[in-house]
């Protein structure tokens, strides 16, 4: 695995959090940069580990425990707990020791996908209903977003709210998709040059197992090709126990190749 794609993959993420927090300036959201880490920090939804988590330990530098210990006191003054997103290289050696030390447990793991090449790609829309389509959002239609990223993902409405307010942010771009005209999934991408990473794909409980978020996925693909954007970077639900779930599918089906897997730990206030 190239170190460099690990750095690429990390930083799509990075940049995507920071800009959409930097640009919302909503109370209660932050970030700390710290040894090569971004931070995010939230008071506002203090029980939410992703505004509340530690991404790029590792990746771009040497993983220290002394950048953990001061990001980690950063949290603690506030009353918080965090998670961290650890790369591959940061489980070898000392590191998964320094981080037991500090009391993180391992709770999750995540599967890091990227799309090279882009120009290469041919897709479709999915196989949703004919009555069903898919568009990119103006402003109208951020608090619909902001909504269904809420409801899909079981976030507080401030994660909404940081959502509608961060997507004014330079890079960021949504789509939705409509059920004869009403708001029934959306898709959230930034991206910076050739570089692009996207998440938040929501589908109502209602409409999932139509085809819907393949066909947002499909159509944020082409219009970011058309951007000029060449690597895509998302992730999802790594398998667990020889299972694969539907975005996790979906992607591999749209082209999509597994980067790395991604060990989540969560550590108390």
């Amino acid at each position: 695995m190239p170190e460099d794609l690990v750095q690429v993959c990390e930083r799509a993420e990075s940049s995507a959090y920071s800009s959409l927090v930097e640009a919302a300036k909503a109370v209660g959201f932050s970030t700390i940069r710290n040894a090569g880490l971004l931070a995010l920090l939230s008071t506002a939804a203090p029980r939410t580990i992703v505004v509340n988590r530690v991404l790029g330990w590792g990746a771009f530098t040497a993983p220290s425990s002394d950048s953990l210990v001061d990001t980690l006191e950063a949290y603690r003054r506030h009353g918080l707990g965090c998670g961290i997103e650890v790369i591959p290289s940061a489980m070898q050696g000392d590191e998964l020791e320094d981080l037991k030390s500090l009391r993180f447990r391992r709770v999750a793991r995540s599967q890091v996908l990227v799309r090279r090449h882009m120009r290469a790609l041919q897709v479709g829309h999915g196989r949703s209903s004919s009555h069903i389509n898919v568009e990119e959002g103006s402003h109208r239609w951020t608090a619909a977003v902001a909504q269904l990223c809420v409801e899909s993902f079981n976030v507080p409405a401030s994660v909404g709210g940081l959502i509608r307010q961060g997507l004014r942010g330079s890079g960021w771009r949504y789509w939705l998709a409509f059920d004869n005209g009403v708001p029934i999934g959306t898709a959230l991408a930034h991206a910076e040059e050739e570089v692009g990473w996207i998440g938040w794909t929501s589908v109502r409980d209602d409409h999932r197992g139509l085809g819907i978020h393949a066909a947002l996925v499909a159509r944020q693909l082409e219009d970011l090709v058309r951007a000029g954007v060449t690597t895509i970077v998302t992730d999802t639900a790594a398998p667990r126990h020889g299972h694969v779930d539907a975005s996790l599918h979906n992607m591999r089906k749209l082209g999509f190749e597994d980067a790395y897997v991604r060990e989540t730990f969560v550590c108390a206030p």
